[in-house]
């Protein structure tokens, strides 16, 4: 169940008619997480959890070449 001020916040972000459209995409969003999650638990069963220190070197890499965002811009839907 969403809260009030979550739904207000929601209408706020795209108008009384996207609601449904911005709710469709949150899950689609969430669903893909989740199995991004279980992906990368199976991979640690497999071989082990990543090594922080290699992780954090490949991460310095893609943001030098520009392809790690360190921001991510906003969009927002118009207003129906």
């Amino acid at each position: 169940m969403l809260t009030a001020g979550t739904l207000q916040a929601i209408r706020e972000r795209v108008g009384e008619r996207g609601v449904s459209a911005y709710l469709e995409q949150a899950a689609r969003r969430q669903i893909e997480r989740d199995k991004l999650g279980e992906l990368i638990a199976e991979g640690d069963e497999v071989h082990g959890p990543a090594d922080p220190e290699a992780v954090a070197a490949k991460r310095a890499r893609l943001a030098d070449i520009g392809l790690l965002a360190t921001e991510y811009p906003r969009v927002r839907p118009e207003k129906g």
